[in-house]
């Protein structure tokens, strides 16, 4: 299969939401994987095309996954584009994810929820004004599909209602629903924005390849215990393709996605610190 996203293309999905940044802070959440650099590619022509700005940030959290010469690879390309990445470190005891495997929590939830309140202590102590704040995160198409298939899984294929992640499947299901919306406008009028949404791992590689852009190579001791790693396993050995729009139709037909509408009145320090 022929795949087709370019900067055109990624224009043409999201350009109603790239027109809305002239005045806006558009803050791009980066881990060094390959749908944040794909964004980070795509916003720096966008920025000028579009007549705005935006700045890069890094919880470095697990500490092992950022070594020295890891960040300053990346740190040195992107530098050389024209991207200063602002590197947050984070000084939390990395015991925590032996203790939570240990007793039966996944690691995961641990590394999400100390970056979740990283990310709002930080907001908190820069944001002068929510109402222009965009936040931009690199969910993808095969992120939906996990996502999905996590939910079927565990609410609908089973008899108890099983703990995931460290929450109920009623827990993870309202922390997920959301990620299926392209574009949240929330209550204090901070925006989040996800661009890659439309596109399928096969696509984001594609431009990660043809343009040489470096990745984060040290992999989490914890990996495998992301489940939407090992679904795109599958995928990829299944040689999977899928569309936005079907995925997005089944999730609501199928899997009662809640409605945008539920999430936009959620005050920011709930919805960043737990759902986000």
């Amino acid at each position: 299969m022929k795949l087709n996203l370019s900067y055109a293309t990624w224009v043409d999905d999201n350009k109603e939401f790239l027109e809305s940044f002239s005045k806006k802070r558009v803050f791009v959440t980066y881990a060094g994987g390959k749908d944040a650099s794909v964004i980070l590619h795509y916003l720096i022509q966008a920025k000028v095309d579009f007549g705005f700005d935006f700045e890069t940030h890094v919880a470095m959290f697990p500490k092992h996954v950022y070594t020295n010469s890891e960040v300053h690879k990346l740190d040195s390309y992107w530098k050389d584009r024209g991207i200063h990445i602002n590197w947050h470190p984070i000084n939390e005891n990395e015991e925590a994810f032996e203790t939570a495997r240990q007793s039966g929590t996944n690691p995961c939830e641990i590394c999400h929820l100390t970056k979740r309140e990283a990310c709002l202590q930080y907001l908190n102590s820069t944001v002068d004004s929510w109402d222009s704040l965009v936040i931009i995160v690199g969910w993808s198409l095969w992120d939906l599909v996990g996502y999905s298939l996590e939910y079927l899984l565990g609410g609908i294929y089973t008899k108890n209602n099983n703990m995931f992640q460290g929450k109920t499947i009623e827990e993870r299901h309202l922390r997920t629903s959301q990620r299926f919306y392209p574009m949240l406008k929330m209550k204090e009028g901070y925006s989040l924005y996800k661009p890659l949404l439309r596109y399928n791992d096969q696509d984001i590689l594609q431009v990660i390849q043809e343009n040489q852009i470096p990745l984060l190579n040290t992999d989490c001791k914890y990996k495998d215990f992301r489940p939407k790693r090992l679904f795109s396993e599958c995928y990829t050995k299944m040689g999977m393709h899928f569309d936005y729009d079907k995925v997005l139709t089944f999730a609501r037909e199928a899997l009662n996605l809640i409605p945008s509408s539920s999430y936009t009145s959620i005050d920011k320090k709930v919805f960043i610190k737990s759902i986000f």
